[in-house]
């Protein structure tokens, strides 16, 4: 029987980034990029928020994140895959707003390149 290969999201960020010179987002979607190869998984988006603190008390929006959010929510994305989970979220909050939305979308996994996560 054919399976055929997760739909996989990438999200990186960097929390500061003044200059806008840092590779460092580069480095997450280059290392999630061959993480997901592995796996056999198919890349169907890349969301980065660059000099965004995903703190608890920060208000400064992520629009990669939530670009990420309203993709989950039209069902395109089957796993997340970032380098750290504090990569993704930083609050409990966000956590389980991925869980709810695994409950009503095509969402099964978090993941992170060194293979841990949650299976949803």
């Amino acid at each position: 029987m054919y399976y055929p290969p997760m739909q996989a999201a990438i999200y990186t960020r960097l929390s500061k980034d003044r200059g806008g010179l840092s590779e460092n987002t580069a480095i997450q979607e280059r290392e999630a990029r061959e993480y997901a190869q592995q796996q056999g998984w198919s890349i169907v988006g890349a969301f980065t928020d660059n000099d965004t603190s995903a703190s608890r008390y920060t208000t400064k929006p992520r629009p990669g994140y939530e670009a990420l959010i309203s993709a989950i929510e039209r069902g395109q994305i089957e796993v997340v895959l970032c380098t750290e989970m504090t990569r993704l979220y930083r609050r409990l909050e966000e956590l389980l707003e991925l869980i709810r939305l695994a409950e009503r979308s095509n969402l099964k996994r978090i993941e992170t390149t060194d293979g841990s996560g949650y299976y949803l």
